[in-house]
């Protein structure tokens, strides 16, 4: 199927998508013919865990405050346990940007997390104009960190974040360590169910996909990729090369037909290789 879709999106050359916004909306809602289940939102207060939401569950909503601001993402900790052990109650508190919250008692773990994430959201005004001090000195510090510097022109790095979550920390280190590095632009792809540890460097692009299904990050990387096939074969063209840091199948595939349309694509499957790729693909627009 992520050939298929490779082969489609590629033939199909268009304007580039801007904004992670739009990406995100053409995200598919259906991967392997099985349906996306619908977000249940659920309340901080003892014995609500049934009670439906049309927004977002809270846990979402951290994570994407998370990588929005740039901050560490929110850390959950297991703080009481009653009742028998065939019908256990749990409770949960988060710590996310200096605060911590406590929600209340519930039937399983995920949903004491999702408690403890509603209890924080709404005990800081779901973010609104009084966004607590702690929060926004983190996200100043954070935004005052020495980060490495994009190339004007150069070579377009594509991350596939749900199997090498730690590429950008690589990616990052080999930047600053390489005055020379050639990267003019980095954009890393995600489903909803990929987690940051920490937090990305403000130069990358992140476009998330609306799906658990790992898949539909793959498809929206291939889809947009194709989107911008005419810039890449452009001859006064700011990306030179196309570096594809992915472990699947579909990322080798992308390769090949980047290749055959002209343009200069490489493929990275492990760690250990990014900088020496980097380097070749820097080496091969620059000769």
């Amino acid at each position: 199927m992520i050939l298929a879709q490779a082969a489609r999106g590629l033939r199909s050359p268009g304007a580039r998508i801007l904004g992670s916004f739009s990406g995100v909306q053409l995200a598919p809602r259906f991967c392997r013919g099985r349906p996306v289940p619908p977000r249940v939102a659920v309340a901080a207060h003892d014995g609500d865990e049934g009670r439906m939401s049309s927004l977002k569950n809270k846990r979402s909503v951290l994570n994407e405050m998370s990588q929005k601001n740039g901050i560490a993402a929110p850390e959950y900790k297991e703080v009481l346990r009653t009742g028998p052990i065939h019908e256990p109650k749990f409770q949960y508190t988060v710590a996310f940007g200096g605060v911590e919250a406590r929600g209340g008692s519930q039937s399983t773990k995920s949903l004491a997390m999702e408690a403890a994430a509603q209890a924080w959201y709404e005990g800081n005004g779901g973010l609104g104009p009084s966004v607590p001090r702690s929060l926004e000195e983190a996200v100043a510090e954070t935004s005052q960190k020495d980060e490495a510097d994009l190339a004007q022109t150069g070579t377009l790095v594509l991350v596939d974040l749900d199997n090498m979550p730690k590429c950008l920390l690589s990616l990052d280190s080999f930047m600053r360590e390489t005055e020379d590095h050639g990267v003019c632009e980095v954009i890393a792809y995600s489903s909803m169910s990929y987690n940051p540890s920490h937090p990305m460097p403000a130069y990358v692009e992140y476009r998330r996909a609306n799906s658990m299904d790992r898949d539909a990050a793959d498809i929206l990387m291939v889809f947009e990729t194709g989107l911008m096939l005419t810039e890449l074969i452009a001859p006064h063209r700011r990306v030179k090369s196309v570096v594809v840091v992915s472990k699947d199948h579909f990322a080798t595939r992308l390769k090949e037909i980047l290749q055959s349309k002209g343009v200069d694509a490489h493929h990275v499957c492990n760690y250990q290789d990014l900088g020496s790729v980097l380097g070749l693909a820097a080496g091969s627009w620059r000769s």
